[in-house]
């Protein structure tokens, strides 16, 4: 087991994507639709990396961010967003590592190769443990 990863993401297809991609290396994954899911698990299970979309109905994705940067594990999980934007602008780029404290973003459609890489690199090498009873 390389590391644990929580995939946010609305749209169903790239996110069984991603965790088809994740798992096939050697990953833990563990998925959510949304930002309130996503914040949810992240109180009952500790994760090594988050794979973040930023824009989701019910919450956007720099809003969770934080929000998980907020909770205990905040300095340890590394977030990364994946974004549809092809060329993302410097305000995107400022939004998501400067004021929401991510590590990093890939674009859509992302090389696998390149993500997976990526993600592994940051990975402390931990199991996902249990929070709650």
């Amino acid at each position: 087991m390389i590391g644990s990863i929580l995939v946010v993401d609305d749209d169903r297809d790239a996110r069984m994507a991603l965790a088809i991609r994740l798992t096939a290396e050697g990953f833990e994954v563990h998925e959510a639709a949304g930002g309130m899911d996503a914040l949810e698990m992240c109180q009952e299970c500790r994760f090594d990396a988050v794979l973040l979309d930023a824009s989701m109905p019910d919450m956007n994705g720099f809003d969770v961010c934080r929000r998980m940067r907020q909770g205990d594990d905040g300095d340890r999980m590394r977030i990364f967003f994946v974004t549809g934007a092809s060329t993302p602008s410097e305000s995107f780029v400022d939004r998501c590592v400067e004021t929401s404290g991510a590590d990093g973003y890939f674009r859509k459609p992302f090389d696998a190769r390149e993500l997976v890489e990526s993600v592994k690199a940051s990975m402390p090498g931990e199991r996902c443990e249990e929070v709650l009873p």
